[in-house]
């Protein structure tokens, strides 16, 4: 578990290399039967990167490019026992890897509803959960209306 004093990195938050994202994000969606565009749709809107971990007004931090709230490492832990904070925080494969495989979890745990999955990746409160739940699906389309854009071309 991680200290409620966690340092933040010194030498600041880093982006995920253009590449690199999307060589772990088509890793992890064909893993775990999620559309790559849905797992950029999430690192977009949450807005994480290598290094960083935000901390939460409940004591709690969201790690990485996937912001993975550290409540959940107890669960990781006993899943992929190698994969702790450090792993999370520090390796952009490992943390994409793992929200997708906690958003599988999230589809799996309400029978299959996609949409309702994606909104409990962040929250199971209705007034978080439909406003993550929005904002990823936009941000979905956009990406998806982007893509097919640049294919035409």
């Amino acid at each position: 578990m991680m200290a409620p004093d966690f340092p933040p990195d010194p030498s600041g938050h880093r982006p995920v290399p253009a590449h690199v994202q999307e060589q772990c994000v088509n890793y992890a969606a064909a893993q775990y039967q999620i559309h790559p565009l849905v797992l950029h749709a999430i690192a977009e809107v949450e807005g994480g990167q290598i290094g960083m971990a935000s901390r939460n007004a409940n004591g709690t931090y969201d790690l990485g490019v996937m912001q993975i709230n550290t409540i959940n490492l107890p669960l990781i832990e006993r899943h992929f026992p190698r994969v702790g904070w450090r792993e999370l925080v520090w390796s952009p494969c490992v943390n994409i890897a793992i929200g997708a495989w906690f958003l599988r979890r999230k589809i799996d745990e309400v029978g299959g509803d996609f949409w309702r999955g994606v909104g409990n990746y962040h929250s199971a409160t209705p007034r978080h959960h439909n406003r993550y739940k929005r904002l990823v699906h936009d941000t979905y389309q956009r990406l998806r209306a982007e893509r097919m854009a640049r294919a035409a071309n």
